[in-house]
């Protein structure tokens, strides 16, 4: 007499790897005709492209490059981050200690420029941004990365921020006093405050009522990820545009959809949401990772933070694209 059981099983196990394959199948196709309508630009592992594609003063080439608080007497290309500018910058690339996978980048600043004008010293600001170059369809953008700081006695702030500025009518944006679009996902984290966000027409950050804390060790890194999207064509921003421009903006409304760190969904509200604004930019779409300092910080002191294991994808797809892509690779 037949074994049944047995043969049972086997017929079972022959079935259940053969819908497993065919599911395979079915995902590999499904990915596959995805990819004749995805559009997508990404920076893998920006911490380790280097150096600056230009020196200063900043340019909109592709690359990294860099943006400080100001004015600076002569340098108005610089005044772009807000607050002070410091007296000196650096980025450093291929840093073994610390890091995760043998290679972070370096980013600090020192001292506050006294040569300001009628802005009191009262700390400074850097922005390293990177652009990923010209694209418009993306309305999805994801940011994650890993970073590290070992004191932040004088740090005021850690900023990181998506960006993508539009010129009408690519994305579906409008044509608002001869100015182009500024989509500008800012995300910033205030010691011993909360998270909040950039709205661009207003000019002002705003908070999500969700405290900001991160680990501080001179190893340890804090991992975070940063999910954003707007609507093309959406039009439910408008208000009047900030002095000296005249006249009333109409653009999309950004949608903050998450910001997870260490694991923990810290900010998940599609309604955490604020402005697009005008900008004089020409078109460009990237990231930007900024550091701010206290008052206390004075002339001399520095401040700085490691970056690890960075990765920036904009894409018309949805926030699912890059994991669906990964999943592919996998198999």
């Amino acid at each position: 007499m037949k074994n049944t059981g047995q043969q049972y099983a086997r017929d079972s196990s022959r079935s259940t790897s053969g819908i497993r394959a065919f599911m395979r199948l079915l995902c590999l196709c499904a990915v596959l005709t995805a990819s004749g309508y995805a559009q997508q630009i990404s920076a893998p592992n920006f911490d380790d492209i280097g150096p600056p594609a230009d020196p200063p003063p900043a340019t909109r080439s592709p690359g990294w490059n860099l943006c400080l608080g100001g004015p600076l007497p002569g340098d108005p290309t610089h005044s772009c981050a807000g607050a002070n500018a410091p007296t000196s910058t650096s980025q450093a690339f291929s840093q073994v200690t610390p890091s995760l996978d043998g290679e972070s980048m370096l980013l600090s600043e020192t001292g506050a420029d006294s040569n300001i004008g009628s802005n009191p010293p009262t700390g400074s600001n850097t922005g390293w941004f990177y652009n990923t170059g010209v694209t418009t369809p993306e309305t999805y953008f994801t940011l994650d990365l890993e970073f590290n700081i070992a004191d932040n006695s004088k740090i005021q702030s850690v900023e990181f921020d998506q960006f993508q500025y539009l010129q009408a009518p690519h994305g579906g944006v409008s044509q608002n006093q001869g100015q182009n679009t500024r989509v500008f996902f800012g995300t910033q984290c205030v010691k011993g405050q909360d998270w909040q966000v950039w709205d661009q027409l207003s000019g002002h950050w705003r908070g999500t009522g969700m405290p900001c804390s991160y680990v501080v060790s001179p190893t340890a890194f804090n991992h975070l990820t940063i999910v954003a999207h707007r609507v093309p064509g959406d039009t439910s921003c408008s208000g009047p545009l900030l002095s000296p421009l005249t006249g009333t903006f109409t653009g999309p409304r950004l949608y903050y959809d998450s910001i997870t760190l260490n694991g923990t969904v810290v900010v998940s509200n599609p309604n955490v949401s604020t402005c697009s604004g005008p900008t004089t930019f020409t078109e460009q779409t990237g990231l930007h990772i900024q550091l701010d300092s206290t008052s206390a910080c004075g002339s001399t002191c520095t401040i700085s933070e490691y970056i690890d294991k960075g990765t920036f994808v904009a894409s018309n797809m949805g926030p699912w694209w890059p994991a669906i892509q990964q999943l592919l690779l996998d198999n």
